[in-house]
């Protein structure tokens, strides 16, 4: 199982929220940067991992 802690004082809007989610979990470059595109990423480490 992958971890990844997100220090979130260190972040300061939406849009680097989002950067730093990609960078540390390893999102696609297509990632969209948004809460449906989160859930989608998400969903496919879960996939993932079932497999």
């Amino acid at each position: 199982m992958k971890s990844f802690i997100l220090y979130g004082g260190a972040i300061a809007d939406r849009d680097e929220l989002h950067e730093t989610l990609a960078m540390g979990l390893g999102f696609p470059e297509y990632y969209g940067k948004n809460l449906d595109a989160l859930h989608d990423c998400l969903a496919d480490i879960s996939r993932k991992r079932r497999s």
